[in-house]
């Protein structure tokens, strides 16, 4: 062979290895880049009309893909055939649009669209055999027995309500009040798809958030619970401890003086911790807490959960116990007032580590990913946070918690036939004369199968109290999980 020859022969062998190398690179190592880039049309338009998998709650299918449009213009839209019930839960897909995925159509987006990690093998079947890429489905630890409790219980409401089981974390039931109907947010129509997005993004309602985890209230005296538990494990407060319990409690450095609800006196002035807590005393809860210090009710609120965003898998807010600054505030902050701002999730997942015998599990909300045929793919397990409290002093907060609905402020959760553990609440949200009114609690009280935390807005103060107006709701729900 000639050198000119063997030139160009080396030169093109040189080209093809480039080339080579040069594909190698873009259909490998820069693939993903390449494949989220907004300008891929292609790969754009098959993600929005794609079949996504369904998301289910045992037999009931909570989204779904169906088909539309004819042609050269098939493609899928998502349908919610349970419409407002699953909202916040499921969220929506857009397509028509291609706007924000929200909620477990986001988090889970992996999974329905066929792409996760751990759906590899059946990728590269639909692969080999050219057939059209599959989403997997996913299956809920929501029980719709129980999720159509929480709807009913806050028909007509502003608020939310959240069921764990609290020896694994499952949630098994979780509502947002108002809601809103995602079909109304996935259908083929773009214009009417922005136009009902606008409606809801403007309704004073906030029928889009997801009030469950991403709204704060004030606790009020469901934190007497987390205030009851540090004063327990600090060992200078058993339940049966007389303590004092005045009708007015001055507050140090201030003119001002802290009351029981509606000026009513606490017992004769000194009573048994238990009494005071069944009663919702805030004289005692208060002077406890000043007493106790606020690092110590702050790191008894950590271990709780406080301070820590919990992804179900969607991002919750965190809740929140600042230090107090002086001591009124901390009184009022022992009482759960002050700074002291809660989501209702993390009021299900105290009541739930009082019923678990002190230790705080993570709440979630998928129970399995499944292939598009309905094989399991992957099992989600229960995780432990941490252990709140010792299993002594969980056990003496449920006999506390008991007496709330025994002979307490709590009376209208009681179940005929079932032992009730719950605390009320009737917090003053600091905007003229609003409130926000509580329940938590679980059943049965010596073998826990159910938690619950339920809120209701009540802007104007005048739905009366926590033990009033949302304990009957909580009975509902507790209810649908014991029976």
């Amino acid at each position: 062979m000639n050198s000119q020859i063997r030139r160009l022969y080396i030169a093109l062998t040189l080209m093809v290895l480039a080339l080579m190398l040069a594909l190698t690179y873009h259909a490998f190592i820069d693939a993903p880049r390449l494949y989220a880039n907004d300008y891929n049309r292609r790969v754009t338009d098959a993600y929005w009309g794609q079949e996504r998998g369904k998301i289910v709650a045992g037999q009931l299918i909570l989204a779904q893909s169906v088909p539309t449009g004819t042609g050269v213009n098939a493609s899928y839209q998502r349908s919610y055939p349970q419409g407002e019930h699953y909202a916040h839960i499921t969220g929506y897909f857009p397509a028509a649009v291609h706007g924000q995925v929200t909620e477990l159509e986001k988090e889970a987006g992996s999974v329905l669209s066929g792409k996760s990690d751990a759906q590899w093998l059946q990728r590269l079947q639909d692969l080999f055999i050219g057939s059209q890429p599959r989403g997997g489905n996913v299956s809920l630890t929501i029980d719709p027995k129980i999720q159509e409790a929480c709807v009913q219980a806050l028909h007509g409401q502003t608020g939310a309500a959240v069921a764990l089981n609290p020896a694994t974390g499952e949630i098994l039931g979780m509502y947002s009040a108002p809601s809103f109907n995602p079909n109304t947010l996935s259908g083929a129509d773009g214009k009417q798809v922005l136009d009902n997005y606008q409606a809801l993004r403007s309704n004073p309602g906030k029928p889009l958030m997801n009030r469950a985890i991403s709204q704060l209230y004030p606790p009020g005296s469901t934190f007497k619970i987390v205030t009851a538990a540090a004063l327990l494990s600090s060992g200078q407060i058993q339940p049966d401890t007389e303590v004092d319990a005045p009708t007015t409690l001055p507050l140090p450095n201030t003119n001002v003086t802290l009351s029981n609800y509606g000026g009513y006196p606490c017992g004769n002035g000194k009573v048994p911790f238990r009494f005071a807590f069944a009663q919702s005393c805030n004289t005692p809860f208060a002077q406890l807490g000043m007493n106790l210090g606020g690092k110590a009710l702050q790191d008894q609120a950590k271990r709780f959960g406080f301070a820590t965003s919990v992804q179900i898998p969607m991002p919750g807010v965190a809740s929140q116990f600042p230090l107090p600054e002086a001591p009124s505030f901390l009184a009022n902050a022992a009482i759960g007032q002050q700074s002291v701002r809660v989501t209702p999730l993390q009021m299900a997942m105290v009541a739930a580590a009082v019923a678990n015998r002190g230790m705080v599990m993570k709440p979630y909300l998928i129970n399995q990913d499944l292939s598009s045929d309905f094989q399991v793919v992957q099992q989600h397990a229960p995780q432990e946070l941490g252990r709140a409290v010792s299993p002594q002093v969980a056990a003496d907060l449920n006999t506390l918690m008991q007496e709330v609905v025994k002979t307490g402020s709590g009376k209208a959760a009681a179940i005929p036939g079932i032992t009730v553990a719950g605390k009320t609440g009737t917090a003053q949200t600091g905007i003229a004369s609003g409130r926000d009114l509580w329940f938590v609690g679980f059943a049965p009280a010596e073998a826990p199968r159910i938690a619950v935390a339920v809120v209701i807005e009540d802007p104007q103060g005048i739905r009366g109290t926590g033990g009033h107006t949302v304990a009957p709701l909580a009975q509902r729900i507790l209810q649908a999980g014991v029976s």
